[in-house]
């Protein structure tokens, strides 16, 4: 049986339960394919900074897969954003070598090239096992952008890397473009076929009326939530009833809150907070439309999980998101931050239902070639050519 060390500072917990879920869902697919896993989260905390108390409170777990959150010590609010790295190899090297005696594992994978990927490039060295690195996104995409020394440290764990791994073209790309002799294996991300699929709405939540609209996702600068409200302010000025559902949260909420509000659209838009993945079909099943109008996007799960409920889709035409969609085929694509664009698409599939139908099944069949068996098979088979390399 094969044994992976995973590191990754993204992982469902207590109290974001749908934080990193895509990483956990990788591995729980794997793990049907008999890899044992022993994962470990990097939580911060800082003295005095009592909005991260919560993650001391943690507990570790045993099921479905072992999982140790690890208290490391960050500083708040991104400051000394490049030290981040180092302290995660502070943490992680002692606790490693803690476990190790009893689980000998065979490689390391980490998700995000900084900090994660930075700094197990330590545990490779120290245990001398090969390491396996997925990019996500923004940790090679924005963060090599805050200043010069991330940039070398982003540079460092790709060049040390055994294996890399890009969920998108786009970010394949992006990775030789950073260091032209690293070629990268595209292994997308998936979704789970027993929980996305079509199914007829509640009776009581769509009408015939109504065209109901989802965004789902965190409510951060990224996401481009505030170009959607936006769009549904001047899609609602033409006489259209839409109602748009924002199923997620973020330090944003607040000021997305008074946007509403400012534009006058309080009664069309719900904020209706994070919700467990298992209650995520609901949401999807309830919608005509799913829109994600992202500024930067490594893949774009929530898209390919509409998708697999035979939902058409709107998104920005940003990294992995123009993989997913065809433009007037399974959905449309808009330029980020084109508040027209964005409208007219809207407008779009909200007046024409016989499109949506269409669309959506296009978007159906798409999905099928994307589940979380069929990524986890193709990263097993990069696992095994990636440790037999290194022996």
């Amino acid at each position: 049986m094969l044994k992976v060390l995973v590191v990754s500072h993204m992982f469902p917990h207590s109290f974001n339960p749908v934080a990193g879920i895509f990483v956990y869902n990788q591995l729980q697919a794997l793990k049907n394919l008999g890899v044992e896993f022993r994962v470990i989260v990097p939580s911060p905390f800082f003295p005095g900074y009592f909005r991260w108390h919560k993650f001391r409170k943690l507990s570790n777990k045993t099921e479905p897969f072992h999982v140790y959150y690890l208290p490391t010590f960050l500083f708040p609010a991104g400051f000394f954003f490049s030290t981040q790295g180092f302290f995660y190899r502070r943490s992680l090297v002692p606790f490693i070598k803690s476990i190790n005696s009893h689980f000998n594992f065979d490689l390391i994978h980490a998700h995000t090239i900084f900090p994660d990927a930075y700094a197990c490039v330590a545990l490779k060295n120290v245990f001398r096992r090969p390491l396996v690195s997925t990019v996500h996104g923004s940790d090679l995409l924005v963060y090599p952008n805050y200043n010069r020394w991330v940039h070398r440290f982003v540079g460092q764990a790709l060049q040390e890397s055994e294996l890399v791994i890009a969920s998108s073209r786009k970010l394949a790309a992006s990775v030789r473009s950073f260091i032209k002799e690293k070629e990268p294996v595209v292994i997308p991300n998936g979704y789970d076929p027993n929980l996305f699929y079509p199914k007829p709405p509640k009776p009581y939540v769509t009408t015939d009326e109504v065209v109901r609209m989802l965004y789902l996702g965190n409510l951060v600068p990224v996401k481009g939530v505030e170009y959607l409200l936006q769009a549904l302010a001047k899609v609602l000025k033409t006489g259209y009833n839409v109602q748009l559902d924002l199923v997620g949260d973020g330090y944003l909420k607040k000021q997305l809150q008074s946007q509403v509000y400012q534009l006058k659209i309080q009664a069309q838009v719900k904020f209706c907070g994070r919700v467990p993945q298992k209650k995520v079909p609901e949401w999807i099943n309830r919608a005509a439309v799913v829109v994600l109008p992202s500024l930067s996007e490594g893949f774009g799960c929530a898209l390919l999980e509409a998708m697999a409920c035979k939902k058409p889709v709107i998104g920005s035409a940003v990294g992995g998101i123009k993989e997913l969609i065809v433009d007037g085929v399974n959905g449309l694509l808009v330029p980020p931050r084109d508040v027209l664009k964005l409208t007219a698409a809207i407008a779009c599939l909200v007046q024409n239902p016989a499109l949506r139908s269409k669309m959506g099944k296009a978007a159906y069949a798409y999905a099928q070639k994307n589940t979380w068996e069929k990524s986890a098979k193709k990263l097993l088979e990069q696992y095994t050519v990636t440790r037999m390399k290194s022996t």
